[in-house]
């Protein structure tokens, strides 16, 4: 029986090229078995701070995570969340990102244990394909510089473009 052996976070900083470089903080989550598989997850904070709060979070989880079996990861995460119900619960604000980049590193280390996907220990595709899209933020007041930009990612072969509104830059003026 495989069992987890280590928890490691990493808070990371970058600009991001699909946010007109503003830098976006995530936190990257490794769990280690007694084999030496890993698995990896994500936690998306925004803020690089967030992301060194969600590291704390993770790193102190440890005493619930080494010594577990990475197969009952359902049993895992009902652990951490009854630990974190204080201060976290519905999954929301920091805690809630670490225990979500926690879930997934557990998910992909019982697919390497079990030899399986993530998607088939999940019950399998649901659909062959998927349409590729972009995802943009609407950065500019004028509609017709958003439609040329849009016009250039849909002539790349993209199928279609999501845009978020509520960012900073021109397209907020007067409502911030």
């Amino acid at each position: 029986m495989s069992t987890i052996a280590a928890v490691d976070a990493f808070p990371v900083s970058y600009p991001e090229p699909n946010d007109h470089g503003r830098h976006r903080g995530v936190c990257l989550v490794r769990v280690t078995d007694d084999d030496g598989r890993t698995g990896w997850g994500e936690c998306t904070t925004y803020w690089p701070e967030a992301a060194v709060a969600a590291a704390v979070i993770i790193e102190a989880s440890r005493g619930d995570l080494v010594g577990a079996d990475p197969v009952r990861n359902a049993s895992v995460m009902r652990t951490l969340r009854e630990r974190t119900w204080w201060y976290g619960t519905g999954g929301v604000g920091i805690a809630g990102f670490a225990l979500s980049g926690l879930d997934v590193a557990l998910w992909d280390l019982k697919g390497k244990v079990l030899e399986r996907s993530v998607v088939d220990l999940l019950g399998g595709p649901a659909k062959d394909e998927l349409p590729a899209i972009a995802s943009s933020h609407a950065m500019s007041s004028d509609v017709g510089e958003m439609a040329e930009e849009i016009a250039g990612w849909l002539s790349t072969g993209l199928r279609g473009v999501k845009v978020g509104f509520g960012k900073l830059g021109h397209a907020n003026l007067g409502f911030e």
